[in-house]
């Protein structure tokens, strides 16, 4: 049981037209009562009072409301005061709960409070911060369907059916004619398929929340002098790379976090790829660009189109066999108005003059696959990912001869997968696994 009381501003750093001072814990209406003029209100009811330090100067003006355990975000005594967004006032008042028994919160710890206290499960509490970050109303709208429980929802499903099937196996053990029995064999093995065309169902739908969440990388490569830093400047529409004739200018990665059609994207900005290549940093820079390349959800080969027909090694072959590649013609500005229509199918752009930019950023968001909703259900984290398929991983290695032959083995799999799936929503969870999740919250959240 948590004894301590806390304190932090909730409203964003800065000046703005309201900042709220948040208090929660055993001892927050003893804090606030020492600080407002007024008689402390009822719960849910907002009062307009003074805000007053320990020797009843006036720090400010506004209104306090209180929210009584367990009806409260944390499930303890909340209490909100509502004042001016001047970061000395709010300084002031914190201070002076200080004074008074409270301490300042550490990051996510009103959100970590909820989630101990049963008011949220850990999918819903990483849904706080998600909403809070969300770049795009897509985002936005997927972690407020985490937030409402459609995501912990699905997988208390899986849970339930997991374990069913295990308790199942295990009853079986005790009594061995049920194993024998082919109706029971076949009745198991139909559950076990319904059970991974659900999983893998959920694991696409989660990988895409991933991308909502965290963003989808794009990498720009391809030989020096293809154009790649102008690309970069045109897609995030601003010079964030700088630009020039001389080949090797980018010689390290620049990334640079963008919406595309409202899509999160993090567009990386890559070194040239040649061989011909002496200084360290140069290849270093080469090196990276590939470390890039393997962990991208997209990559766009830039070629110089005017270098069609000359001796130009291509280094689009050497590329992860996996990858998924648009191949991009630049520099069609240089291209007579004739050589244009001549030109055929394909990409073909000028990062100069922008044209064809339009219709690139199109068959990027095509490529992403983000422009349909059907699996962009829920926000979702890369350990949630990686728990979904460890539990796949455990029921795919049962086979159909072994849930008759050894049922203890199978269920033992099916406990497994539990285990995993259980992870997903904090039933179990390590402090270490806490502690970095709650240390990315901001402070008063």
């Amino acid at each position: 049981m948590l004894i301590d009381t806390i304190v932090a501003v909730a409203t964003p750093g800065g000046r703005g037209g309201i900042g709220i001072v948040r208090l929660s814990g055993p001892k927050a209406i003893e804090v606030a009562s020492r600080l407002v003029g007024a008689e402390f209100p009822k719960s849910r009811v907002a009062k307009y009072t003074d805000f007053l330090d320990l020797d009843g100067n006036k720090i400010d003006t506004g209104l306090i409301i209180f929210f009584e355990a367990p009806n409260s975000y944390t499930g303890e005594k909340v209490i909100e005061l509502h004042m001016h967004g001047n970061p000395i006032i709010l300084g002031e008042m914190v201070r002076a709960c200080c004074e008074l028994g409270a301490r300042i919160a550490r990051p996510g710890e009103f959100t970590e409070r909820a989630f101990r206290s049963g008011k949220i499960d850990l999918l819903q509490a990483e849904a706080v911060a998600d909403l809070i970050a969300a770049q795009s109303i897509k985002a936005v709208r997927s972690a407020q369907n985490t937030l409402e429980g459609h995501f912990g929802n699905r997988v208390e499903k899986f849970i339930l059916q997991t374990q069913e099937i295990r308790y199942q196996l295990e009853a079986a053990i005790d009594f061995s004619d049920d194993v024998c029995d082919p109706g029971f064999t076949v009745k198991i093995c139909e559950a076990h398929e319904k059970l991974l065309n659900g999983l893998n169902s959920l694991l696409l739908s989660a990988a895409q929340g991933v991308k909502l969440s965290e963003g989808f990388k794009l990498v720009i490569a391809g030989p020096p002098n293809a154009g790649k830093s102008m690309l970069l400047n045109r897609l995030v529409q601003s010079e964030r790379a700088i630009v020039s004739s001389e080949a090797g200018t980018t010689r390290d990665s620049i990334n640079v976090d963008c919406r595309l059609r409202d899509i999160p994207v993090q567009i990386i900005d890559t070194a040239g790829l040649r061989e011909d290549v002496e200084s360290s940093v140069e290849k270093e820079g080469i090196k990276r660009t590939y470390a890039a390349i393997e962990k991208a959800d997209l990559i766009i080969y830039l070629k110089d189109i005017t270098s069609i027909g000359r001796a130009v090694r291509d280094y689009e072959p050497d590329l992860p066999a996996v990858a998924k590649i648009l191949t991009v013609y630049n520099k069609l500005d240089k291209l007579s108005e004739a050589t244009k229509l001549e030109r055929g199918s394909g990409i073909f752009i000028s990062a100069l003059s922008g044209e064809g930019l339009a219709s690139l950023e199109d068959v990027i968001v095509e490529s992403f696959d983000a422009s349909d909703n059907e699996h962009a259900e829920f926000s979702a984290r890369e350990r949630h990912v990686i728990a979904l398929k460890k539990a796949i991983n455990a029921i795919n290695t049962i086979k159909k001869d072994s849930i008759s032959a050894n049922p203890e083995l199978a269920a033992e799999d099916y406990r497994e997968a539990t285990g995993a799936l259980q992870e997903i929503g904090g039933e179990y969870s390590t402090e270490d696994l806490l502690g970095d999740i709650f240390s990315k919250f901001c402070i008063g959240k």
